[in-house]
């Protein structure tokens, strides 16, 4: 928690810096702020890269399967496409091969953190620039990051880190209209985490302009998909053919996603009611809510078994521009309402971020894992 504390004082510090720097051309403006993401981005690829093992739910669950992959033979990595694609055991064969061809230039577990870290962030970072207009909202993003994406994409889920990093990539080629390096792209991750599949439709619909008549139903559908989630995510289990996820879709888990969930209805309540403004404002941000929209339709799954968020992550990951193109494009006038609002929204993660108080610690500082001492 402290470590996130610290990432958030120097994202703070930076903005005041990069704000109150004068910079006479557009381009120079521009260069600045690209700067400023880049700076932030490689905090937080410090701050995951250089976690001890023991941080996070599968850190050290992961340096096994690392150790295990180099232990292996190129025969028995490849064998184990066969198996995974044409016996059904196992999963997600690629994320192997991507291990073993990894350790051709090093066999150091720290370096492989940094390796992932630096392809997600460098995904995020270009995310980030290209989806937002301003300092205020790159300073929101991070840490509305820091607050609901860290423990999931910076120190845990090291597969489907690396899945979404190449839909963030995707997400670049759904603007363009690249079809098919946007499909090479998911197909290629599918090989790391099945899941990223379910992205694969969003290309269709992030191009749908009419994000209205989407969000509605998305909303709509909301109340109907809560009461019968369980039959809902039988049916997305049946259609991935995976018995893990079929294991998901069968839990007897008890409790809700009620923060996650209740922030999700909170967006999508203010997107409803200022779609129009935002979309006159920033006309790329129908991409934002059609990606919302699908968060919304899928939200239920994670009161089914909270593991089911990383389907959800895909496209809940949007709110992190959107959020910032609504707030810019309800409240223009006077500029210190807009300011206030963004402190109080950052307050406001500031507090939920202390109410989880995720712990962590550095490589080189002392932890137990699994009962010994690292």
């Amino acid at each position: 928690m402290i470590i996130q504390y610290v990432v958030i004082f120097i994202t703070l510090v930076a903005v005041f810096f990069f704000s109150n720097t004068r910079c006479d051309s557009e381009s120079g403006q521009q260069q600045m702020r690209k700067w400023f993401v880049w700076i932030l981005s490689g905090l937080c690829v410090l701050q995951s890269g250089l976690r001890h093992i023991g941080v996070g739910a599968d850190t050290y669950s992961y340096l096994l399967l690392f150790e295990e992959a180099h232990e292996s033979s190129w025969q028995q990595i490849f064998h184990n496409f066969h198996e995974v694609y044409v016996e059904g055991t196992g999963k997600d064969a690629g994320y192997t091969l991507l291990v073993k061809i990894f350790q051709i230039f090093s066999t150091d577990y720290r370096m492989y953190l940094l390796f992932v870290a630096i392809f997600f962030f460098t995904a995020f970072a270009v995310f980030i620039y290209r989806n937002t207009e301003n300092y205020r909202d790159i300073v929101f993003a991070f840490i509305l990051y820091e607050a609901l994406f860290y423990a999931f994409f910076s120190i845990t889920g090291i597969r489907q880190t690396l899945a979404t990093g190449f839909a963030l990539w995707g997400f670049e080629c759904i603007k363009s209209r690249r079809w098919i390096v946007f499909t090479c792209l998911i197909l290629f991750a599918a090989f790391i985490h099945k899941s990223i599949l379910l992205f694969l439709p969003y290309y269709f619909i992030g191009n749908i302009r009419r994000s209205r008549t989407i969000f509605i139903i998305a909303i709509l559908g909301f109340p109907a998909l809560m009461v019968f989630r369980r039959a809902f995510a039988i049916w997305l289990a049946s259609l991935s053919f995976s018995d893990l996820y079929m294991m998901y879709a069968e839990s007897t888990y008890k409790s809700g996603t009620y923060t996650f969930t209740a922030l999700i209805l909170l967006i999508a309540f203010f997107g409803w009611i200022f779609m129009k403004p935002v979309l006159e404002s920033n006309p790329g941000s129908f991409r934002y809510f059609n990606a919302m929209a699908i968060a919304i339709v899928l939200t239920p799954l994670t009161w089914v078994d909270p593991s089911l968020m990383r389907v959800v992550q895909y496209f809940s990951v949007f709110m992190l521009v959107l959020i910032p193109a609504i707030v810019n494009a309800v409240i223009t006038y006077p500029v210190a309402l807009r300011t206030w609002t963004y402190a109080i929204m950052i307050a406001a993660l500031i507090y939920l971020i202390a109410k989880v108080g995720l712990d962590y610690k550095f490589m080189w500082q002392p932890m137990k894992v699994e009962g010994i001492s690292y």
